[in-house]
């Protein structure tokens, strides 16, 4: 009926170091993280003003019920072996388990910026956990305790009162239906830590939550927000973020096929399945976003796994160390705006801005306080083992995976909308901040050849591969004017942006138009055009470069 939830590492002491490392602006994501490992595919955020009946509530809980609390309800049940993790802060069962998102377990710590006594309901489990024992009487003493349900209310009728939305979130044998949790503000500094946590940054936390949060979810498909004012029968909605189209509907199939491969692989056995056999899919993902009014956005969405390359490296890495490699990659669908918002994840709670037009999850190696991916940025850095495998695996990522589906989401926006804009948008610009990812940007040149990528005014407008057009950038040489006469005539020539040429380097000066090109293309062809001044401007243009030896034999016929 009770039961001990000791933890059994000095916790106060780990709380502290934990949310000296870890930002309260993170608490957010490291709870969503908890969540969707949990399974819950709809997560509901309550700012509860509210103040509860105190009868069949013990003495020294009282002022729980009667202060500002965030509260969080799951359609999903906690496992056994999540609760017994939840003992120990920064060790978890979810360590051994690649399937979870978190590798510490330490997200659940986090919490304790907001709150000294967070407990849940899930099941028939009833959790409490009081770190610096203020509420141990209770119980009888420690750092926490487990209940079962009945038994609680049996006892103390009114304990349980706030852990649901509606009443029926019961079934008739006592058991909650899914997970409600509840941590009340703690509104001044204490033993445990001297910063308080006001309605204002619920509020604040709530404003972190849209489509792009959402779709870094393995479950969770809707986030809802919502303000319970004291006196009012119900909670009012302050945000929701849903996905509400989906317009492969193998997404969800494959999405959990990989969780269970991941799952129920030994991580020793990794280096003997081929993931060439594992299809990698394009989808369009819908999410809707209400608060007040409501939107739509539209994701382009491509999950992707290990190469050969990444499986030969596998092979030599520690035992501990064997993951699937795995990415997906999204870009927005954005027309006639600055895009914005791109990140870089691994899962949560480590979506960080990159200078990158295109967001991507995957499962990097990350630093300790998890707020970047590791690696070796400077030359005269010198890393541990173990530091450097984690670099060497995160460059595989980039190059062996990300940068293969970067090109192929860019081409595959470019067919679908069919405008340059865009696309040019999308491509990664040379900068001192992203410096570092050369080798992902060199990964990208290479893939630019074959991607379908490049946007000429042939046809009325066709994107071609770069080994398949020609590309000039700079006006002076060619106006817009003379540009659609060569385009009207069949040549595949793309007006490059200054940025995008730079990006290019070599290979864009190789398929660079020259007054060689253009001859030899109407010498082949000949011209269609029988307007006198288009004629004239190309005449101009051929010969511009003095180079006419061998060309006078056919003067004739190009003027055919």
């Amino acid at each position: 009926a009770m039961e001990p939830h000791i933890t059994t590492v000095p916790l106060v002491a780990n709380i502290q170091k934990t949310l000296k490392d870890y930002p309260s602006e993170s608490v957010i994501y490291e709870q969503l993280q908890n969540y969707d490992d949990s399974k819950a595919t709809e997560v509901s955020f309550i700012l509860d003003k509210r103040k509860f009946p105190l009868d069949g509530v013990p003495d020294c809980l009282k002022p729980l019920y009667q202060n500002p609390c965030l509260s969080v309800r799951l359609n999903s049940r906690f496992r056994e072996k999540d609760i017994e993790s939840i003992k120990e802060v920064g060790i978890s069962e979810k360590q051994i388990d690649p399937s979870t998102t978190g590798k510490f377990g330490i997200g659940f710590s986090s919490i304790y910026h907001i709150t000294d006594v967070p407990s849940f309901v899930s099941g028939k489990n009833f959790i409490l956990k009081t770190p610096t024992e203020i509420y141990s009487d209770f119980y009888g003493g420690g750092n926490g305790a487990k209940f079962d349900t009945n038994w609680l209310k049996e006892r103390w009728s009114g304990i349980l009162r706030p852990y649901c939305i509606d009443d029926d979130e019961y079934d008739s044998e006592g058991d909650y239906f899914g997970t409600f949790w509840r941590f009340p503000l703690r509104r001044e500094p204490t033993e445990l830590w001297n910063e308080f946590f006001t309605e204002k940054n619920v509020k604040d936390a709530f404003s972190q939550i849209d489509a792009n949060l959402l779709i870094l979810m393995k479950s969770i498909q809707k986030i809802e927000c919502y303000i319970w004012d004291h006196g009012r029968v119900e909670p009012q909605l302050y945000k929701r973020v849903t996905i509400v189209e989906e317009l492969s509907q193998d997404f969800l199939a494959e999405g959990k096929f990989i969780l269970r491969m991941l799952k129920d692989t030994p991580l020793a056995d990794l280096k003997d399945i081929d993931y060439r056999d594992i299809p990698s899919e394009k989808y369009q993902v819908v999410v809707k976003e209400e608060r007040g009014t409501s939107k739509n956005r539209k994701f382009y969405f491509l999950p992707c796994f290990g190469s050969i390359g990444t499986m030969r490296f596998l092979r030599d890495l520690p035992r501990d160390m064997k993951y699937v490699p795995y990415a997906s990659c999204f870009i927005e669908e954005v027309k006639g705006k600055k895009r914005l918002g791109c990140t870089i994840a691994c899962g949560l709670p480590l979506p960080i801005k990159w200078d990158l037009k295109i967001s991507v999850n995957s499962n990097f190696s990350i630093t300790s306080d998890r707020r970047s991916i590791v690696w070796n940025k400077h030359t005269n850095i010198t890393q541990d083992y173990y530091q450097a495998l984690d670099t060497r695996w995160n460059e595989l990522l980039f190059t062996e995976l990300i940068a293969p589906r970067y090109t192929e989401l860019v081409e595959h926006m470019a067919i679908n909308m069919n405008n340059p804009r865009p696309v040019w948008d999308l491509f990664p610009l040379m900068n001192k901040n992203i410096g570092y990812l050369q080798p992902f940007i060199n990964q990208i040149r290479e893939d630019c050849d074959t991607r379908r990528i490049f946007f000429s005014h042939v046809d009325g407008g066709t994107f071609f591969s770069l080994q398949s057009c020609y590309v000039y950038w700079n006006k002076n040489n060619i106006s817009d004017q003379f540009y659609k006469f060569l385009c009207s005539e069949g040549l595949p020539l793309v007006k490059l942006p200054p940025d995008i040429s730079r990006l290019l380097g070599k290979k864009c000066a190789h398929r660079k138009c020259t007054p060689a090109v253009v001859r030899k293309y109407f010498i082949d062809n000949g011209i269609l055009s029988d307007l006198f001044d288009q004629r004239i401007a190309l005449l101009n243009y051929i010969f511009s470069d003095g180079d006419n030896s061998g060309f006078c034999h056919d003067l004739l016929k190009l003027g055919k």
